[in-house]
């Protein structure tokens, strides 16, 4: 239900989320019988923060930041 008076070409919108190397999955399903073959990135720890913007009607934009992992 929209609010009397919203302008909502007027909002900005910002979803931003974090993601690192060493969420990489341990263990997957495969096929019976058969090894479960797969890569990940190894020995280079790194997060990646996706940004995503969206302004009423404009097209959307994304960035990403890459950083080294800090412990």
């Amino acid at each position: 239900m929209a609010q009397a008076g919203l302008d909502f070409n007027a909002l900005v919108f910002v979803d931003e989320t974090g993601t690192t190397t060493s969420m990489t999955r341990l263990r997957g399903w495969g096929e019976k019988g058969k090894p479960l073959l797969g890569k990940a990135a190894h020995g280079h720890w790194m997060t990646s923060t996706p940004t995503f913007v969206r302004a009423g009607s404009s097209s959307p934009g994304c960035a990403t930041t890459a950083s080294p992992r800090r412990c």
